[in-house]
């Protein structure tokens, strides 16, 4: 695996990064351009700078993997199972008087 090696514009200290620490986003209208983000080691800091077509190339080249700019969807909400305890509180509920206008536990 090959090491990018680059300067921070923020403290000048040299930085080698790993490809799988540098995030590589396409530009919307012209796939082989774009624009590089990567976190430095030594002040902390996190650069993004635009990237001419040949560096787009070079870094792909040494294998950063290239993301495009559409976020990603939102996740899934969490599936509650109906379990025995909620059989066992829903028979409780129903002995109750007033069941109905009670409001519904979720959780």
């Amino acid at each position: 695996m090959s090491a990018i090696r680059t300067m921070c514009p923020h403290c000048l200290s040299p930085v080698e990064l790993d490809p799988s620490e540098i995030l590589l986003l396409s530009a919307p209208a012209a796939a082989a351009t774009g624009s590089y983000a990567y976190n430095c080691r030594s002040c902390e800091r996190v650069t993004v700078a635009p990237l001419s077509p040949a560096g787009f190339a070079v870094l792909t080249a040494v294998g950063v993997t290239v993301h495009s700019g559409e976020p990603a969807p939102p996740p899934a909400p969490p599936v509650h199972r109906f379990t025995t305890d909620d059989l066992i509180d829903f028979h409780r509920l129903l002995d109750t008087q007033d069941w109905f206008t009670q409001p519904l536990r979720t959780r």
